[in-house]
């Protein structure tokens, strides 16, 4: 993504803003950093930035909180229900439900994960999610302004970050997480979008001067591209392992299938889709300019 303008002060509903403006402030005197992830941050990046209109938009926020230790969290927690704002979602222990209606989901990440990048809250252990690639989400994420009155600055996970989480996910919940597919799916489709376009005619020209060139195609190979750029060894291999069994043609085809499930393509174009973002991960091009400017 590229020349982009990160000042969303003016397209952000006025119930979202007032929740960021409340999480900042809370974390800044706790002094845990945090980003938006999830649909929120997919909304914002590609309708409240780009103007391209998401798959189905959303009022709820899901943010990741860093912490050393789950009493960090539960302090975090504990301040937010201290006041008239948020109350307990009794179904949910990582919500809560602030007094505009919106759902806020807390995810912790950080030191109190396991060696594996597995967090599962306590006493019961009963809700289990992988956060792994979380800490490169946070590194990589965009500073976005969502409001001048007063001046707030939230941090929003990337694109790139976001398809390493929704492909973790999906494949830790499956058939559980068919969603997570969808919005793979919607992400594959439209990333050239994002201001990569000029790529195609530049650094990544390799893309077009290989012939039988295909738009969607060259939009997944750079999301790839992208997510290579970003993400650790560790993270990097989790993610191919799983890209390496779903594109497989003689495997079950399981990440093909749950897309084609609420799409008009055929598994055929799906699979391509997947195919071209898996090369685009495994591809050296671009790298050493990249960590040259990082």
């Amino acid at each position: 993504m590229i020349n982009m303008s990160k000042d969303i002060s003016s397209k952000l509903e006025p119930a979202q803003v007032e929740v960021l403006i409340d999480i900042v402030q809370m974390t800044s005197e706790l002094g845990f950093p945090f980003f938006v992830v999830g649909a929120t941050a997919r909304d914002i990046v590609f309708s409240a930035i780009f103007g391209i209109p998401p798959i189905q938009a959303t009022l709820d926020i899901d943010l990741a909180i860093r912490v050393a230790r789950w009493e960090d969290y539960q302090e975090l927690r504990k301040r937010m229900l201290s006041n008239d704002r948020y109350k307990p979602d009794a179904s949910r222990k990582q919500r809560l439900i602030h007094r505009n209606g919106t759902l806020v989901d807390l995810i912790p990440f950080g030191s109190l994960e396991d060696p594996a990048g597995i967090i599962s809250w306590p006493p019961e252990n009963d809700i289990v999610i992988r956060t792994v690639g979380f800490e490169e989400a946070l590194r990589s994420s965009l500073d976005v302004i969502i409001s001048h009155d007063p001046d707030v600055e939230v941090q929003v996970c990337t694109p790139p970050a976001l398809a390493v989480m929704k492909i973790i996910s999906w494949s830790d919940k499956y058939p559980e997480r068919t969603r997570d597919a969808q919005d793979l799916m919607f992400l594959m489709k439209h990333y050239i979008e994002l201001g990569n376009q000029t790529r195609i005619w530049d650094g990544d020209s390799d893309i077009l001067n290989e012939g039988n060139f295909d738009y969607e195609q060259a939009s997944a190979r750079l999301l790839g591209r992208d997510i290579r750029k970003i993400m650790k060894d560790d993270t990097r291999n989790l993610v191919n392992a799983i890209l390496e069994r779903e594109t497989n043609p003689d495997s079950q085809l399981r990440l093909v299938t749950d897309m084609a499930r609420a799409r008009l393509e055929g598994a055929e174009e799906i699979l391509s889709l997947l195919t071209a973002m898996k090369k685009g991960i495994t591809e050296t091009k671009g790298i050493e300019k990249h960590d040259a400017e990082h």
